[in-house]
């Protein structure tokens, strides 16, 4: 009913009761109307399958920047959750850093609710959810009647807002007025757990730059590019799951402004998702990475992700030089990782190893993630022996320092040449890490040990057990990790 710019869509479960039998509305909160600063605050809803439109006569948009209506907020949603930030007002040259949420099944007058505040008050920030984070990306800062772009990234985790916001890695380059896709890290394809910006807006140009950031890593990285320069642009994912219709899944932007103002763009552009039915593959190569002591004993363990549509049974074999190998067999459901283990391979020889872990599916139709290559060295025991004579008995002296937050010095006693061991045992007694297997001559040795285990993961806090064993000889001394 009101003809507005500068707004996102937001769909929404309502179980508005319409005579059409909608229950789901498209909802457009605020809005700029004929020429700034003439802000509005009204919530407008469109009920597609009656095609009714409406405006609401309760919970007006609260947000404000200096006491005035805000525009170039930027929504999103989340579990039947609208969330509105940012934004700015002409009339007071002053940018918001307000966040809203909003609940469509609240009573009326009670559906707004105010969280904490972003670090950093901007309009037009780019905005999208992964893994129940809300993520606000550049966007722009306000000053003298102009807006200047920014990188910093902040996140806000949606299960617990009152923690308030992070910050991440910021963008490559400025960016702001451009859209942003987000993917879950257990949906199927390429692009799990990543966030595609498609553009880069620079008020008041635009260019075809586009950028992936991997939330995983905290990274970004470039992707490629758009064919026509463009911001304030419409977008939207369309799954390869979506029933109905002849439509190409994947990202779509549409129309946006180009060099002025009133130049709009008629031309629509997408990238193709296409998530094979059948594909699985390794990740990454968790243990052993690096350089092992010689005599350790290693798990193996890799990172497999089923990244097709469909549920898979399969194989996976890892090998370490030309004298061992183990294959498991895994059941992934679409989109899904799992860690896998494989028996205990000892570091007997010295030297550099070739590693390699593989997946074996016979249906894959994408053979280049089907295998991690790495490699692996063996070093002779790595322990210092310390110049102050010869013990005569086995020892165990404390380890140090204890309480820790991560590494400490163990050291120990030999009285002469035998195999000695030196493990790191949870309180429960499980092995968490050995920090030496080998022949040792006779002297006074320290041993430093990082506070990881086996896999090179931190060891949580908590109480360990460090246990000396050679030659019918055993003594333990405790460790408490802190974090």
């Amino acid at each position: 009913p009101l003809a507005v710019s500068n707004y996102d869509v937001c769909l929404l479960r309502d179980n508005y009761d319409l005579s059409g039998g909608d229950t789901f509305g498209l909802y457009i909160i605020g809005g700029r109307i004929d020429a700034a600063p003439n802000y509005i605050d009204s919530i407008q809803v469109y009920y597609p399958i009656s095609d009714t439109a409406v405006v609401m006569h309760t919970d007006a948009f609260p947000g404000r920047a200096g006491d005035s209506i805000t525009v170039a907020h930027s929504s999103i949603v989340y579990n039947n959750i609208a969330y509105s930030m940012g934004g700015f007002s002409q009339a007071t040259g002053v940018t918001s850093a307000q966040v809203w949420s909003f609940n469509p099944l609240a009573t009326a007058d009670t559906r707004w609710s105010r969280l904490k505040d972003m670090p950093l008050a901007r309009a037009y920030p780019i905005v999208a959810v992964v893994d129940s984070f809300l993520y606000a990306l550049g966007g722009d800062t306000w000053s003298s009647s102009l807006l200047y772009p920014r990188a910093e990234c902040q996140r806000l985790n949606l299960n617990d807002t009152a923690s308030g916001w992070e910050y991440v890695a910021r963008m490559p380059d400025s960016n702001s007025q451009v859209r942003a896709f987000g993917f879950d890290s257990d949906k199927p394809g390429d692009f799990a757990g990543d966030i595609i910006v498609a553009d880069r807006g620079v008020w008041p140009y635009e260019s075809t730059d586009c950028y992936i950031y991997h939330t995983a890593t905290d990274t970004w990285d470039t992707f490629p590019r758009l064919g026509q320069a463009r911001r304030n642009h419409a977008g939207v994912f369309i799954p390869d799951e979506a029933e109905g219709g002849t439509g190409v899944p994947g990202i779509w932007v549409f129309g946006g402004r180009q060099l002025q103002d009133t130049l709009c763009l008629q031309v629509s552009e997408y990238y193709a998702i296409d998530i094979p039915s059948h594909d699985v593959g390794v990740t990454q190569i968790l243990a052993p990475r690096d350089t092992v002591d010689s005599g350790a004993t290693v798990t193996p363990q890799a990172v497999i992700r089923n990244s097709g549509s469909s549920g898979e049974t399969f194989d996976v074999r890892f090998a370490i030089g030309a004298d061992y190998a183990d294959t498991v067999t895994l059941t992934l459901s679409p989109g899904s990782t799992d860690t896998v283990g494989f028996e205990d391979w000892g570091a007997l020889e010295l030297g550099t190893f070739a590693v390699t872990c593989s997946t074996m599916l016979a249906s894959d139709t994408n053979p280049a993630n089907d295998a991690v290559h790495d490699s692996v060295y063996v070093s002779p025991f790595t322990g210092v022996a310390e110049q102050r004579g010869l013990p005569g008995v086995f020892s165990l002296g404390r380890v140090a320092p204890s309480p820790s937050r991560g590494r400490v010095v163990v050291r120990f006693g030999v009285p002469r040449l035998t195999p000695a061991t030196v493990r790191v045992y949870s309180a429960a007694g499980t092995v968490v890490r050995t920090i030496c297997s080998s022949s040792l001559a006779p002297g006074y040795y320290s041993l430093d040990w990082n506070g990881r285990d086996a896999a090179g993961r931190p060891a949580g806090a908590g109480v360990y057990l460090v246990r000396l064993e050679a030659e019918g000889f055993a003594a333990t001394r405790k460790l408490v990790l802190q974090r």
